[in-house]
């Protein structure tokens, strides 16, 4: 998590854990929600309900899109 917050140049907090995967949602300070699966780093949206149906519907963008 700490590796991911420094390619953001973020903070990150968990917000969610998928125990199917053992995946954790994260957000960042500025409320953009990302996905930390074995597979790598995933934005799922900018806010909650963007956040939602991304996972729902496994349609995330690549988290290495969003490094500073």
């Amino acid at each position: 998590m700490s590796d991911l917050a420094g390619d953001l140049g973020t903070k990150l907090f968990p917000v969610g854990y998928d125990t199917y995967d053992g995946s954790t949602l994260l957000m960042d300070e500025t409320g953009r929600f990302f996905f930390s699966h074995h597979t790598g780093a995933y934005h799922l949206g900018c806010e909650k309900y963007e956040a939602l149906m991304s996972l729902m519907s496994g349609e995330m963008d690549d988290g290495e899109d969003y490094f500073v």
